[in-house]
């Protein structure tokens, strides 16, 4: 498994869940949509009844919520560390996070890969629940994004 950045702030014998989506474009035009993520922000492009608490996800890009920095808590999580715009880490606990990584193939194409990383429970039971949610979730997630960005939303 290639190391991503959040790789190192979480200790061994974690469950890790990667996934990919190619997207026309560049990164510099897919992370303004990703910088402004989260519940009370943009929302998480997915299933908005389930994981945005009935609230639509933006369809636009919101100029209130492009600054981040380092540490900053948004309810259930927390900024642990990004660099623009090649990756961005949010911390859901002391033992669980998750990397939104922009991997440039050409100027106009983009693999977007995310990694999510939970601790501190028995594997069989994240791999039988949070497993095949977080997939459903983050394919809906991921294809809601690739619109956004490629203009058609």
């Amino acid at each position: 498994m290639k190391a991503l950045p959040g790789d190192e702030s979480l200790s061994q014998g974690f469950w890790f869940e990667d996934h990919q989506i190619q997207i026309a474009a560049p990164a510099t035009e897919i992370w303004p949509w990703l910088v402004q993520m989260g519940n009370g922000r943009a929302g998480w492009y997915s299933y908005d009844w389930l994981d945005n608490l009935g609230r639509q996800s933006s369809r636009k890009i919101l100029s209130e919520h492009q600054n981040i920095t380092k540490g900053e808590s948004f309810g259930l999580y927390s900024v642990d560390d990004y660099k623009e715009p090649e990756f961005l880490t949010f911390k859901f606990s002391k033992e669980s996070n998750m990397t939104w990584l922009l991997d440039e193939k050409s100027p106009q194409l983009t693999m977007l890969l995310t990694r999510v990383r939970v601790g501190r429970f028995p594997k069989w039971l994240l791999k039988a629940t949070l497993g095949p949610g977080h997939l459903i979730m983050q394919r809906k997630q991921f294809l809601e994004i690739k619109k956004r960005v490629e203009n058609k939303a």
